[in-house]
């Protein structure tokens, strides 16, 4: 926000330096999700950190300073995150890959390099996979002014900002609201894994004793949650209307997995809410496979029953349960066979 840069660049500068010296240690054979989730963002907070710290030395026109940090993120972005997680474009450009041509942008503007600050914006603001999350009207009518600046034309304008289709089976998405330019928002993309789920054998609140043996074949969309985690809810109206779509169909399906102690109380929160999507109750279970468990995590199986995908949910479609569900499906399409 423009407050106190001077000191924050010392503490982005401090906090970077003690994140490169931290060392990983092997994981073990009999590693955990958790741990799989955990060895991918163990490197997120570099992202997070030197995208802050090359806005906070391009405030202060240190830039040459800032052109190193913005070659630290292409560095990331080309390295740790094509290692860790999915590279879909319509997960990972938005938020991810757009931030190196908007830092690009940002230090051209501030050097008075007006032409290429607009190659750069019109890298990201082109690009149908932004646009489909953000639409940006307001930064396209201070880019066309810049064009204007410059002496574009109308016309040249046009060309310029066009934006081509997204892939055919691309979802549409939701164009919800719009986040503060000086918010540093970076949502959680799905991390990339390959973890074969331990043996299970769970009932549901139907009284059905699930197993692994109910995996192969399909691909399966896993919801962990609890009916006292508020921030929980607003993704159950969306696991809801996926299993409504999925019912019946033999190459995906949707269950959950609650970590309530009471059962009593988990059936008369699905029946005061009208809910009758699977749930399977064993936080033993979810304990086995994430220790330290984060409740609001998305997990896609393969046919084989092993975790491919995993995302904790950021409600970043709260308000459009059909923008979610497609999301899900386009995901899950990944997997099937």
């Amino acid at each position: 926000m423009g407050v106190n840069v001077e000191a924050a660049e010392k503490l982005l500068l401090d906090e970077i330096a003690w994140e490169d010296s931290r060392s990983r240690p092997a994981l073990a054979a009999n590693v955990t999700l958790a741990e799989l989730v955990d060895e991918a963002d163990f490197t997120g907070g570099l992202f997070v950190h030197s995208d802050m710290l090359a806005r906070a030395q391009i405030r202060r026109k240190q830039f040459d300073q800032a052109q190193v940090t913005i070659e630290r993120v292409h560095t990331w972005l080309d390295r740790d995150f094509q290692r860790h997680y999915d590279m879909d474009p319509l997960e990972a450009f938005p938020d991810y890959g757009a931030k190196y041509f908007q830092l690009q942008a940002e230090l051209a503007l501030a050097q008075g390099r007006k032409a290429d600050a607009l190659a750069f914006y019109h890298a990201y603001l082109a690009n149908p996979y932004f646009r489909r999350e953000y639409g940006a009207p307001s930064q396209m009518n201070a880019q066309k002014s810049l064009w204007k600046e410059l002496g574009g034309t109308d016309s040249g304008w046009e060309a310029y900002s066009a934006v081509p289709p997204l892939p055919p089976g691309v979802p549409v998405g939701w164009r919800g609201g719009r986040f503060p330019a000086w918010a540093n928002v970076v949502y959680y993309p799905w991390v990339k894994v390959d973890y074969k789920l331990p043996p299970m054998k769970i009932a549901d609140l139907e009284g059905r004793t699930w197993a692994n043996r109910d995996f192969p074949g399909k691909v399966t969309i896993v919801y962990l949650w609890g009916s006292w985690c508020a921030p929980c809810w607003p993704a159950l109206k969306t696991v809801q209307a996926f299993a409504e779509r999925v019912k019946g169909r033999p190459d995906v399906q949707l269950l959950t997995l609650s970590v309530d102690e009471d059962g009593d109380k988990l059936a008369e929160f699905m029946k005061q809410k009208g809910y009758t999507f699977p749930v399977l109750r064993s936080k033993p279970y979810v304990e086995t496979v994430l220790p330290q468990f984060r409740l609001g995590q998305f997990w896609i199986l393969d046919g084989d029953g092993s975790v491919r995908l995993q995302r904790t949910n950021s409600n970043i479609f709260e308000g459009s349960e059909e923008a979610h569900v497609q999301e899900l499906l386009y995901k899950a399409r990944q997997f099937w066979k």
